[in-house]
C-alpha cells in the first residue's frame, strides 16, 4: 500500500514538475520576443541581435540583420501589440505563433502606417536562454 501511494505520488510529482517547466520555458520565449519589441522600437540594433542565436539561425543572418537596421532607420515604431496564438515545443525549440498589429511612421512615407500579420518565431533554447533562430509568415521586424 506504502509502495503504490509512493509511486502516485512520484508520478504527480513528475507529472506537475513537467507542466510547470514547459510553461516557464514558454514564459522565456514570450519574454525574450518581449525584449526583441523593446529594442526594435527604441532602435537598438545590438540589444535586439542578442536575442538572435546567429549560429543556429535558418536564413541569412546579415540579410536579416541589415532589413532590421534598414527598418529601425527609416521608421519610428508608435505601437506593436502581439497575441500569442500557441506555442508548440520539440524539445529544445519553441514555436511561438503569434498575430500582430503594428503602427509606426516612416520618413519615405507621410502620416502613420499601420500593418498587422500572422507569423511564426522559432526559438531555440541555448545556454539557459531561447534566441531566434527562423520565422515564418508576414514579418513582424525588417521591411521584407
Amino acid at each position: 500500500m506504502l509502495k503504490n501511494m509512493l509511486l502516485v505520488f512520484c508520478l504527480m510529482f513528475s507529472l506537475a514538475y513537467g507542466v510547470d517547466k514547459k510553461e516557464m520555458d514558454n514564459q522565456k520565449v514570450e519574454k525574450a520576443l518581449n525584449q526583441m519589441i523593446k529594442a526594435y522600437k527604441n532602435k537598438n540594433l545590438k540589444v535586439f541581435v542578442s536575442h538572435i542565436l546567429e549560429n543556429k539561425f535558418q536564413g541569412d543572418f546579415l540579410d536579416f540583420v541589415e532589413e532590421v537596421q534598414n527598418d529601425m532607420r527609416v521608421n519610428t515604431v508608435m505601437s506593436i501589440d502581439v497575441w500569442v496564438d500557441k506555442i508548440t515545443t520539440d524539445g529544445k525549440k519553441r514555436f511561438l505563433y503569434i498575430t500582430w498589429n503594428k503602427i509606426h511612421t516612416s520618413i519615405e512615407m507621410d502620416g502613420e502606417i499601420t500593418t498587422e500579420g500572422k507569423s511564426m518565431l522559432l526559438f531555440q533554447k541555448s545556454k539557459k536562454r531561447y534566441g531566434l533562430i527562423d520565422f515564418k509568415g508576414a514579418p513582424l521586424f525588417g521591411n521584407k
